[in-house]
């Protein structure tokens, strides 16, 4: 059977290490926004946030003396509206890293949920095809 490639940054499925690597390695020098579903155990993040389908928070080493990957998840003080929170992020709960650089991202299609995957390609159709001219083509 015929699977057509995954554009890089792009994973059909992915492990736990997958994802601790992969954030890892894009927070390298950067700041990262994390996409993460608080509806999934485990997900601690302030009480107006929770029950979000997505929520993308912001990520970087410079700012976060606190932020602590291991083989758990994320866990980080992070700022909402100028209040520090602790959160919580199991590794079930993220599905996407981004950055301002688009060749530098992640996306883990089998944690993407649902309801969240339909808003993200809900544009994403096969492009109409134009009504021939009426013309017939020249054949040479």
């Amino acid at each position: 059977m015929f699977e057509p490639a995954l554009p890089p940054g792009v994973y059909a499925t992915a492990n736990s290490e997958h994802k601790r690597k992969t954030l890892d390695a894009l927070l390298d020098g950067r700041m990262v926004q994390i996409h993460i579903d608080t509806r999934q155990p485990g997900v601690r993040v302030p009480e107006e946030h929770a029950g979000e389908a997505h929520l993308c928070l912001t990520l970087s080493w410079k700012f976060h003396e606190s932020m602590e990957l291991d083989q758990w998840g994320v866990r980080a003080r992070l700022r909402f509206s100028g209040v520090h929170h602790d959160c919580a992020i199991p590794w079930p709960a993220l599905f996407a890293v981004t950055t301002g650089d688009p060749t530098a991202a992640a996306l883990w299609l089998e944690s993407v949920p649902d309801d969240v995957a339909e808003e993200m390609f809900a544009g994403a159709t096969e492009p109409e095809k134009k009504p021939a001219s009426g013309k017939k083509p020249k054949l040479t």
